[in-house]
This record gives structure tokens, C-alpha cells and sequence, in this order.
């Protein structure tokens, strides 16, 4: 959670800071992610809670698109220059888009980019770019029972 919510406020501060470039003035963030609903919360509506609490003068508002609507729904926004303030995308999302030109290119010098490992530097550096500030890491990797396999006759290939 803390990584979560260091990663939102940081790209959210970033962004506010690019956008507005006072803080002095009231600031409306348009963020979209495919997390956030009641289904998957994944903690956004208290990591929102907190940063606008130590950030007073930034409204964050959260728009929750399915991942499979983000294909459809924000390319257009993108092209058409009304992109969300703060967009989740994933590895594919960011080189496609990234590759067109539609997203900002954070550069490898913020402090947070030195803070990651390096593997996961390479795997958000598209040429030399980086589009995306990682939310978080998932390890993928397939379980198997294999007692229960071997009661049905099937042996593990060495």
C-alpha cells in the first residue's frame, strides 16, 4: 500500500506541477484506471482520500474504464488532445501509445526512476523513454499439484 500510494501522489504531484505550475491554484485532476471500482478498489479511493488531504487545492477525480474499454475509450481522448491528467496503462498500452506520441515522456532522471530495480528500469524504458511510473509489480507463474497429479497417473516431466 505504501508503494501504491507513493507512486499515485508522486505522479499525481508531477503531473498537478506540470499542469497548473502553482500550487496556489485549484487543480482538477482527470484520472482514469481500469482499477478503482467497487469490484477491485485496489486502495484508490483511500490513496485519493490522502493526497487531497496533503494537497490541499487538488481534486482528484477518478473515472473507472474497464481495461478492455480503455482500448476504445481513450485513444480518442488522446488524439484528440483531451487526455486524462493521470492514465494507468499497461506495458502494451505504453509502447503503442508511447510509440504515436500520445504520451509524456517522464525522462530517467526523476528521483523514483533510481529508486527501481533494474530490471524493472528496462522493463519501463521503451528507447530511451519512459512513459510510465510503475503502480505495481505482479509475479505470474503457474502452481501445480503434483500429488494430486500423481494419483491420476500423470508423472512430472524432468
Amino acid at each position: 500500500m505504501t508503494n501504491k500510494l507513493t507512486t499515485f501522489m508522486t505522479t499525481a504531484a508531477f503531473v498537478a506541477s506540470i499542469a497548473q505550475g502553482a500550487a496556489a491554484q485549484d487543480v482538477v485532476l482527470d484520472v482514469s484506471a481500469w482499477k478503482g471500482n467497487e469490484a477491485e478498489p485496489a486502495g484508490l479511493p483511500e490513496l485519493i482520500e490522502k493526497f487531497e488531504a496533503e494537497n490541499p487545492g487538488i481534486d482528484v477525480e477518478l473515472s473507472y474504464i474497464s481495461r478492455s474499454d480503455t482500448d476504445i475509450v481513450i485513444p480518442p481522448r488522446l488524439q484528440g488532445g483531451n487526455a486524462p491528467d493521470v492514465l494507468m496503462v499497461d506495458m502494451p498500452l505504453s509502447r503503442a501509445w508511447g510509440d504515436a506520441g500520445l504520451l509524456t515522456d517522464f525522462g530517467t532522471d526523476p528521483e523514483w526512476y533510481g529508486r527501481l530495480t533494474p530490471a524493472l528500469r528496462d522493463a519501463v524504458t521503451l528507447d530511451g523513454k519512459v512513459f510510465a511510473i510503475p503502480l505495481e509489480v505482479i509475479g505470474m507463474g503457474l502452481y501445480t499439484n503434483m500429488g494430486l497429479l500423481r494419483q491420476v497417473g500423470i508423472e512430472s516431466p524432468r
